[in-house]
């Protein structure tokens, strides 16, 4: 039987992080998400083993396997659960070890029922909080559920409820490492609305390369000039219907305004600047994914996708950095990472140019709770 220990007041923040660092960079969506913070009040870290394993005076890791996640019902209909289970990681890095962490292709037999129990009782947890149950949703967040799209754009058949009317008893999962997808997609769980029929085979989500960029050493080579006829600057508020335009992943405001992002607009003679558009963006996500990147066709094939990702990493990444610092210590990491379905060719492609590289894949995966 599994125990799950949930912390409201995220008082071992350092000491998680800590724990998570050595498991670079496959942990890295949930220790982005930790650190970006910006917690509500069901904000939920929950630990399938006793919170005193972080203490530096605990002699012992936790016994595997074991898993971490980040919860928010809150964040919905966007992604509102976080987690890294120990399985997804054959060997931790070390701090301050140059070697990456490879994760695992399958699971090992011997850890293979303990992962599926762990999970298992991971699920129930979440149902029998009752957090995610539609009884506990405010008004605001029933009104985004219910004009939800489903994963890529695709509408859901019945705008985030069920043929009742009634909103579903549901949690998105995000960056679900492919090894503890398969696990919970074999609890018959998966709203049948995220199953991809076109990419993927046994019933699961849309498939998505995991890219890896490290960083460490790079700052002086990010090549970030602009022609004389482009500027730099950020995403305005008032372009957020732009945003949405250029993207088949439903976006909020609320979380766009909280994103750090870069823009480039035209250098525009005989107009102010707020009159202008932009014609280039990119967002870090609330995990400091690469986010929603993207150029107008017109302006393509000039190498402008690569610079946004280097001016988003240079002017933000420290953002997430810096924040909850392992016991006041300075961290000396400088990963990035991104999430690009399998079937998009030129994001790929990017990724690649820009020096990342792809080990696994992770999916978007919306639970429904009552069928566990």
């Amino acid at each position: 039987m599994y125990e799950f220990h949930p912390d409201t007041h995220h008082s071992y923040l350092a000491r998680l992080l800590s724990l998570l660092r050595t498991r670079l960079p496959v942990s890295i969506p949930l220790y982005r998400r930790i650190q970006f913070a910006h917690f509500t009040p069901p904000t939920r870290l929950i630990l399938s083993f006793e919170p005193s394993y972080l203490s530096t005076a605990s002699p012992h890791s936790p016994q595997e396997p074991w898993l971490i996640a980040y919860s928010d019902p809150d964040r919905g209909p966007e992604t509102q659960i976080f987690l890294h289970g120990s399985w997804e990681v054959a060997h931790p890095t070390q701090p301050n070890h140059d070697s990456d962490a490879i994760p695992t292709d399958t699971l090992s037999l011997e850890q293979d029922e303990h992962v599926i129990a762990l999970l298992r009782a991971f699920i129930t947890h979440v149902r029998d909080t009752n957090l995610y149950h539609p009884s506990h949703q405010k008004p605001d967040m029933a009104a985004r559920v219910a004009a939800a799209l489903g994963p890529a754009g695709r509408a859901t058949a019945n705008g985030g409820k069920d043929v009742a009317g009634r909103a579903k008893h549901h949690a998105l999962l995000g960056a679900v490492h492919e090894a503890t997808a398969r696990v919970l997609q074999g609890f018959g769980i998966l709203d049948p609305e995220f199953v991809d029929g076109e990419m993927e085979i046994g019933g699961m989500p849309e498939r998505y390369n995991k890219w890896i960029f490290d960083l460490r050493g790079r700052e002086g080579e990010e090549n970030v000039e602009l022609p004389e006829d482009l500027r730099w600057g950020e995403v305005r508020e008032r372009d957020f219907w732009i945003v949405r335009g250029r993207t088949g992943i439903p976006r909020q405001d609320r979380t766009l305004r909280m994103l750090p992002s870069v823009a480039i607009y035209p250098v525009a003679e005989g107009r102010r600047e707020d009159e202008v558009e932009p014609i280039a963006w990119t967002f870090l996500g609330v995990d400091s994914s690469l986010t929603t990147l993207h150029v107008e066709e017109v302006y393509r094939g000039r190498g402008l996708a690569k610079k946004l990702a280097r001016m988003v990493w240079k002017k933000h990444l420290h953002l997430y950095v810096d924040k909850h610092v392992e016991e006041g210590a300075k961290v000396d990491e400088r990963w990035a990472h991104a999430d690009v379905a399998l079937s998009n060719g030129p994001s790929n492609g990017v990724c690649k140019s820009l020096g990342g590289y792809t080990h696994w894949a992770d999916y978007w995966f919306r639970a429904d709770l009552d069928k566990i």
